[in-house]
């Protein structure tokens, strides 16, 4: 592959969704841990058990190659997945993804 291939490929994984990978429900868990709700607060809002949600959340981290929660919201943030405001909390709907 030529410098000038390499160099565009790279360029179109600018645009692609972060989260592409992941399943519909690790999507749904990741936006419940990056907003600070607990395995079983996001289980219950599923109606799943914490387990389940455990399972989802160690996919969906091995997935993106992250080994912790705090590289977890660092990634987020990083993506523009969510917008920090100049004191330091996070804007916009507290849980899009499940609309508790």
């Amino acid at each position: 592959m030529c410098i000038r291939d390499s160099l565009l490929s790279q360029t179109d994984n600018i645009n692609e969704d972060p989260l592409g990978n992941l399943t519909e429900r690790e999507r749904t868990v990741f936006h419940g841990v990056i907003r600070g709700m607990s395995n079983p607060g996001i289980a219950e809002a599923l109606t799943i058990s914490p387990r389940t949600v455990e399972t989802h959340r160690m996919n969906m981290m091995a997935k993106l190659g992250i080994p912790t929660k705090d590289r977890l919201i660092v990634f987020a943030i990083a993506k523009g997945l969510v917008e920090i405001d100049a004191e330091g909390n996070m804007i916009g709907e507290p849980f899009p993804a499940l609309r508790i």
